[in-house]
């Protein structure tokens, strides 16, 4: 078992690039097929325990809080785990928007949806600080209440614009 990982490992060293990207198109393309409708109960579900979890991992980091040793071995993966929920929100939020809005109207904001996306995949983006991951998190919590607000109210305009505002800037 040990030999298949070894050999396992010196193939992703050989070809970090080549795999990364191949996860992430693989993860991207799994995402167009399986996403469900805004208002799923499970896909929301899912949001917020993503959410929650990179909230969490956050808030240990910046208020430098000592682990539990139970979680030790967990907590050594915090940056993948982080990267790969990030990773997996920004997708499911480009797809959102790329999917409900005009073109015309969002192309702007969708690109730089989907460039964050991308640039979440990058290594000095992976290996940065906690402000980075701050401002991910802050577009995926701004992203995920500006898609849950009007679908529970019924409509767009102002008044979800600032309740979006207002509900990213209380769980920050």
């Amino acid at each position: 078992m040990s030999n298949l990982k070894e050999r396992l490992f010196n193939y992703y060293e050989a070809n970090e690039l080549r795999v990364d990207m191949a996860f992430f198109l693989g993860g991207f393309i799994f995402d167009i097929f399986t996403l469900s409708g805004v208002d799923d109960l499970f896909s929301i579900t899912q949001q917020i325990v993503y959410l929650v979890l990179i909230g969490i991992i956050l808030s240990a980091e910046l208020i430098s809080s000592p682990i539990p040793p139970k979680l030790q071995k967990i907590w050594d993966y915090r940056s993948a785990i982080t990267h790969f929920l990030l990773g997996s929100l920004l997708s499911v939020y480009s797809l959102f928007f790329l999917k409900s809005a005009s073109i015309f109207n969002s192309i702007v904001f969708v690109a730089l949806l989907m460039l964050v996306m991308v640039a979440n995949e990058l290594k000095n983006v992976q290996s940065s600080g906690v402000n980075t991951k701050i401002a991910l998190y802050v577009i995926c919590l701004f992203s995920f209440f500006s898609l849950l607000i009007p679908t529970l109210l019924g409509f767009v305009g102002w008044i979800p614009f600032l309740l979006t505002t207002a509900m990213t800037s209380l769980i920050l």
